[in-house]
C-alpha cells in the first residue's frame, strides 16, 4: 500500500524501499515456510503466497510508477535478479525436508522464477509483450507442475491460460499496428 501512495520524486529511494519491503515479507514467509515441518496446507499456501508474489507485485508496481509501460533495462535487470534469488529459495527448498508445505514452497518459488524472468522481458521490450510473457510463464509453470506434480499449479496454469485467450481474444495482433519489418518474428508471436 506504501508503495502506491508514495510519489516517486527519488526514483532510486523509491525503488530501494520497494524492494526491502517485499523481500523483506518474501524473507520472512518462505523462511517460516522453509522451516515448518508439517503445516497444514492453507497456512502453506498463504506463506508461498507471500514468499512468491510480494515482491513480483512489488516489482510490476514500481515498474508502472516509474517506467509507465516503457521499455527500462535496469528493470529488466532488476527482475533477472529477482529472478536468480527465486531459483536459489527454489533450490534451498529442494535441498529440504520432505513434506507437503516443502513442495508447495518449491513450487511456488520455481514458478516464481519463471514469472520474474518473464516480467524480465516483459520490462526490456516494448509494445504487446506482455502477452508473450504471460504465455511463457504459463509454459514454464506448466513444465514446474507436471514435474514436481503439483496440482495447485495447474490452476495457475489456467488462470493464465484464460487470461492470454482473454488478451488474443480481444486482439489478436500481439503487438498492435507497430508490426516488425522482419516477417518471420511477427510469425513467430
Amino acid at each position: 500500500i506504501m508503495l502506491m501512495l508514495l510519489k516517486p520524486d527519488d526514483p532510486a529511494r523509491y525503488a530501494v524501499l520497494a524492494a526491502c519491503g517485499c523481500l523483506g515479507v518474501a524473507t520472512l514467509a518462505g523462511t517460516r515456510l522453509l522451516r515448518a515441518g508439517n503445516l497444514p496446507l492453507e497456512p502453506a499456501v498463504s506463506y508461498a503466497a507471500a514468499a512468491a508474489l510480494t515482491p513480483l507485485a512489488g516489482l510490476a508496481i514500481v515498474y508502472l510508477r516509474l517506467a509507465q509501460g516503457a521499455a527500462s533495462l535496469p528493470l529488466a535487470a532488476a527482475a533477472l535478479l529477482l529472478a536468480a534469488v527465486f531459483a536459489g529459495g527454489a533450490w534451498l527448498f529442494l535441498k529440504g525436508r520432505a513434506g507437503e508445505a516443502n513442495r508447495i514452497g518449491l513450487g511456488a518459488l520455481a514458478s516464481a522464477a519463471i514469472a520474474a524472468a518473464a516480467f524480465a522481458l516483459v520490462f526490456a521490450l516494448d509494445g504487446g509483450m506482455l502477452t508473450v510473457a504471460f504465455a511463457l510463464a504459463a509454459v514454464g509453470t506448466a513444465f514446474v507442475a507436471v514435474r514436481l506434480d503439483l496440482a495447485a499449479l495447474r490452476w495457475c496454469v489456467a488462470a493464465l491460460g484464460i487470461l492470454v485467450g482473454a488478451r488474443l481474444a480481444w486482439d489478436p495482433r500481439i503487438v498492435g499496428a507497430a508490426l516488425s519489418p522482419t516477417p518471420i518474428f511477427n510469425w513467430l508471436l
